[in-house]
């Protein structure tokens, strides 16, 4: 018999965040997930909204734009060992005025600007010579309108340890505007977390499979994408706790440039959670490689168990 996850470490779970790198995040994923299962025939519902801000300039490609993202989630524990999850999402470029917050967040830190304090703010642009991109002036233009479908099976259960496997598919249709599109993909990952205590950790190593090479802005893709994250959770309390993570995606792109390389994302995040309500509080920054990824995202996200 499987251990059920209790209430009181329920704020184990990983961050609700995505990929945010912008060719990732325009396709199907891997995220990483909780392995461990709920109470049999639970329900719980989220609605997160986040902010992001995009700047990347090379010789290549430049892109320097605001997106939001609005998704909803419900996931229902169907059996002891199956659990299925149903997730749509929605990002439209939209002026969030993170500039400011973003020069003065990496001056605060110490973090590199990448040239992103001498160019004017609230632009909204993505140029690539090799692909023959230009759009510009698309605020209030839909990004992405993506529904996902997934289920999760506990493979091994203990108090301390979980092991699932998820499969999941995907389709995003864009009918009109500059990112008009509409592809379907599929992905599998392996989840295990770990817990103890205050303490607790989440794995995830996935890989993703599209037909299209075209989804994101006229921007080739590669057909196949491998992805790998890892959390930790310390519980201050049973109500309050703080994570951190780190989430590598394979170069999306089949061209020889910056988009071809690794991102590579760490999440920060504040967790609250009473017997019903759980509320995240979430800060996405890239690193190692600059210009293919969201420079900066912050999120919160809503959830009710019932």
């Amino acid at each position: 018999m499987l251990t059920s996850l209790s209430k009181a470490n329920a704020g184990a779970a990983a961050m609700q965040v995505g990929a945010q790198a912008p060719m990732q995040a325009s396709s199907l994923t891997p995220n990483l997930q909780s392995a461990f299962g709920q109470q049999v025939g639970s329900s719980t519902v989220n609605f997160g909204f986040t902010a992001g801000s995009v700047w990347a300039e090379t010789a290549d490609y430049t892109a320097d734009y605001y997106y939001n993202t609005l998704s909803f989630n419900y996931t229902q524990q169907q059996t002891e060992r199956f659990s299925w999850q149903a997730n749509w999402q929605y990002q439209y470029s939209g002026n969030n005025h993170l500039d400011t917050i973003t020069i003065w967040f990496h001056d605060a830190f110490g973090f590199d600007q990448n040239g992103r304090d001498q160019v004017a703010k609230h632009q909204n642009r993505i140029l690539a010579k090799e692909y023959g991109v230009e759009i510009v002036d698309f605020d209030g233009q839909t990004i992405n309108n993506a529904f996902t479908l997934s289920g999760q099976y506990q493979l091994w259960q203990t108090p301390h340890h979980a092991l699932s496997l998820q499969a999941a598919i995907y389709y995003n249709y864009v009918p009109s505007g500059e990112f008009n599109k509409s592809n379907f993909e599929q992905a599998v990952q392996v989840n295990y977390s770990y817990q103890y205590q205050q303490h607790s950790i989440n794995t995830m190593l996935g890989v993703s499979y599209r037909d299209d090479s075209e989804v994101f802005a006229g921007l080739n893709y590669s057909h196949t994408a491998y992805a790998f994250a890892v959390g930790y959770n310390y519980a201050l309390s049973q109500h309050h706790s703080l994570a951190i993570e780190y989430k590598f995606f394979s170069g999306a792109s089949d061209g020889d440039t910056d988009l071809a390389e690794n991102a590579n994302e760490v999440v920060i995040g504040y967790h609250y959670q009473n017997q019903r309500w759980q509320f995240e509080v979430v800060s996405i920054e890239n690193i190692r490689n600059m210009d293919n990824s969201t420079d900066i995202a912050f999120a919160i996200n809503a959830s009710y168990t019932f």
